[in-house]
């Protein structure tokens, strides 16, 4: 049996391989973002939800009359927009392995941290692990904006 001691040390030596294969490195890499579009919210039209939509086999369905209960605003969610818009500004920052801030690069933990913290004013832990522990934990169907998944 594998002691905790022996297990860390394995999945630290398959995490660094891992990240080493990848090319992910101590040095901090620049994505080319040149290629991403970027993020506009969608204006198409959409289909009214009294109108038929055409396949190739359609059925005309009679609308019915639904109640629903309107959700209730939230006030976290001008605090998760600052978030998502402070992560969004720092595309084109490269990546660097424990980076947290947008002169050093980010990884993933840190780029959550320090959105967190500048767009929310919520400090959370440095390492995603950390992030998990003190974590809320929901089932995942229950999961919705803002959640990490």
């Amino acid at each position: 049996m594998w002691s905790h001691n022996q297990l860390a040390v394995k999945y630290a030596l398959l995490g660094s391989a891992v990240l080493t294969m990848a090319g992910c490195s101590l040095n901090p890499q620049v994505a080319d973002v040149s290629s991403i579009p970027s993020i506009q919210p969608d204006k198409s039209p959409k289909p009214q939800a009294t109108q038929a939509v055409r396949t190739p086999h359609t059925v005309a369905v009679k609308p019915q009359r639904v109640a629903t209960r309107k959700p209730k605003p939230s006030s976290a969610t001008p605090s998760l927009d600052k978030v998502a818009l402070c992560a969004l500004k720092q595309c084109g920052k490269g990546y660097c392995w424990g980076g947290n801030s947008p002169l050093k690069g980010f990884d993933c933990s840190g780029l959550t941290q320090y959105s967190f913290g500048k767009g929310a004013s919520v400090n959370i832990p440095r390492t995603a692990a950390a992030q998990y522990e003190v974590a809320m934990k929901i089932p995942r169907e229950q999961a919705g904006r803002g959640d990490r998944v």
